[in-house]
């Protein structure tokens, strides 16, 4: 297997299908044994988007980023923060 030769050893064939799944997008990468947050502060997200914090408020205020309020304090599921980019679509750049 290619894999095997470019990294000087055996890589079972499921760990590769598990990399090739990711970098498609058809499933998240979740580390064995680590426990991830599943919320983040409206800081953290639009730092994760990309986009600056008043960009991000236009956002959510137009409804494209949910947002969940736990004992007064507004979050951000990472989980939608993964669909929200999923649903982007690509433009073509013409010039």
């Amino acid at each position: 297997m290619a894999v095997d030769a470019i990294l000087s050893k055996r890589v079972p064939r499921k760990l590769v299908a598990m990399v090739a799944a990711v970098a498609k997008g058809e499933q998240r990468y979740e580390e064995q044994g680590k426990v991830s947050p599943l919320l983040c502060n409206l800081n953290d997200a639009a730092r994760r988007l990309g986009v600056s914090r008043s960009r991000f408020w236009q956002l959510r205020k137009k409804g494209l980023v949910p947002t969940v309020e736990m004992a007064g304090v507004r979050y951000v599921r990472f989980q939608d923060l993964d669909e929200v980019v999923m649903a982007l679509r690509v433009k073509e750049v013409t010039a």
